[in-house]
């Protein structure tokens, strides 16, 4: 993962948080195999908030994808 951004502003429990994610592939191969991306909140005992497949990625590519936590069961208010 090369990058992950989050809401700049405070998002109120029960609201839908857009948490963007980028791979890249640094290695020479082109990865030819699906793999998950699972976002987790180490704050609520590593629940999985989310997941996204990739379908392979070529050498030095990068793939960016949009995993929407919904907030509805979290224990306290998100801010990045």
């Amino acid at each position: 993962m090369t990058a992950i951004t989050a809401p700049t502003a405070q998002v109120t429990q029960g609201d839908t948080a857009p948490v963007v994610v980028t791979v890249q592939n640094l290695g020479g191969v082109d990865v030819s195999t699906s793999f998950d991306v699972v976002l987790t909140d180490g704050t609520a005992g590593g629940i999985t908030v989310g997941t996204q497949t990739i379908g392979g990625i070529a050498a030095g590519a990068s793939v960016t994808r949009t995993i929407n936590w919904n907030t509805r069961g979290s224990r306290r208010t998100v801010t990045s």
